[in-house]
């Protein structure tokens, strides 16, 4: 029994090919990627990254290397050890291809409305009235009412703060664009 392998196995890795002059070879990768604002464990405070990993551990990996899954590459930051023996944490920064989903939740949510985004229409999940904590231009926090919008990822690639959006058919501007990890971008508008 291993149980460095059996809370890797648990966590849904994915094939990855680790690459740093001069070595090259493959390894499992469990990959995290999300909004800080969706990233609330002890661990992702201590990465501090929208991306993560975990890996069993292996001197070879190290800061500056890279690995691609698919069509995705990360840079690796850094490499931390684990809570769980036999395990290491890594920072990651995606520096090519989408998000990696952990999970695809876009078939089991409700995106019973549309809206336009560089000319293209998007089924989406709005959410009309959230309230959220803002830091007005006197320094000052207060609580005001915004727009939620939640698209599947795929459609959010590029997308951010400033953009416009079209809404009930009212061109409005991106607040803030958050990735939650389970493949839908939630935009607050």
């Amino acid at each position: 029994m291993n149980i460095a392998q059996d809370f890797l196995d648990a966590m849904m890795p994915v094939r990855a090919v680790y690459a740093r002059t001069p070595e090259e070879f493959g390894i499992q990768v469990a990959i995290q990627e999300s909004d800080q604002a969706f990233r609330t464990s002890l661990r992702d405070q201590i990465i501090g990254s929208k991306s993560s990993g975990v890996i069993l551990t292996d001197a070879r990996i190290r800061r500056g290397g890279r690995l691609t899954v698919g069509d995705r590459v990360y840079r690796i930051d850094n490499v931390i050890a684990s809570s769980v023996p036999g395990l290491s944490d890594l920072k990651l920064e995606r520096i090519a291809g989408a998000t990696l989903s952990v999970f695809d939740a876009v078939p089991h949510l409700p995106l019973d409305e549309e809206i336009e985004i560089g000319g293209q229409v998007v089924a989406a999940h709005i959410n009309r009235s959230v309230e959220v904590e803002e830091i007005d231009g006197s320094g000052v926090r207060v609580v005001v009412a915004r727009m939620m919008i939640a698209i599947p990822s795929a459609a959010a690639v590029g997308l951010g703060t400033g953009d416009k959006v079209c809404v009930d058919g009212r061109t409005r501007s991106i607040a803030r664009v958050m990735d939650d990890g389970v493949g839908m971008t939630k935009l607050l508008i």
